[in-house]
């Protein structure tokens, strides 16, 4: 997933946005840096040899004439939020050379930081196709699965089983944990299945059932039906 770069001298304000920030790409499981930076110097240092798209919030009264000049060279296809006390501050700093994304007013708000990067990684991803990876533990390795490759997790013998079309893992953890790093789509059909129902070729409510690509079988229990069939009826699948 796409960079951040935070350049804001109030140490406040520029905390409050990098932990906005690393909350949500925490949650979404996106595999991202977050820089942060007190003065145009050290952030013009830093992109200097960055060549990658990134999302900048930048302190209005931080941009100079050199920071313009190397994010043209480095950021295309990149996302500019610009950050001031007031709008008039950055309606006079927008120009030909600087055109914002978006904009985030001083003293920064949680919520509204989320807003933000929110918007800017569903546009990113919309645009490249780049998805989030759900990762997990087994033993002391970390393993890192694009989350639209899982067609459903399995609770096994006190063991979660992770299943794509190609691979199975085996590790420990619980459906109350994982849910908070999946999309709505993802969807409890059992007690012992959290399926992920973009996946899911066909399903047989008689045999109580659903099966995947490769032939892959879920099960749906009678207190997870109505969940299943309130889903279908919403046009998702």
């Amino acid at each position: 997933m796409i960079d951040v770069f935070i350049c804001e001298e109030n140490e406040k304000d520029r905390v409050k946005i990098v932990n906005g920030c690393a909350e949500y790409y925490i949650n979404k499981n996106y595999d991202s840096e977050i820089y942060n930076f007190s003065s145009s110097d050290e952030l013009i240092e830093k992109v200097n040899d960055y060549e990658l798209s990134a999302v900048y919030f930048l302190d209005c009264s931080e941009i100079t004439d050199l920071m313009i000049e190397r994010l043209q060279q480095s950021a295309k296809g990149s996302y500019l939020i610009l950050m001031a006390d007031n709008m008039k501050k950055i309606l006079d700093t927008i120009s030909t050379n600087m055109r914002p994304s978006g904009y985030l007013l001083l003293p920064a708000e949680r919520d509204e930081v989320t807003r933000i990067i929110k918007s800017v990684c569903e546009e990113y991803e919309s645009i490249t196709g780049e998805s989030a990876c759900f990762r997990f533990k087994i033993k002391s390795r970390i393993y890192s699965v694009d989350i639209s490759n899982i067609d459903y997790f399995e609770a096994a013998n006190k063991k979660m089983i992770l299943r794509t079309a190609n691979q199975e893992y085996e590790y420990y953890d619980s459906f109350d944990n994982i849910k908070t790093f999946l999309p709505d789509y993802f969807l409890r059909t059992h007690k012992s299945f959290l399926v992920n129902m973009n996946n899911v070729k066909n399903i047989d409510f008689k045999e109580m059932w659903l099966s995947f690509r490769d032939g892959a079988v879920a099960y749906i229990s009678r207190g997870y039906k109505k969940d299943v069939e309130e889903y279908i009826q919403t046009g998702e699948i």
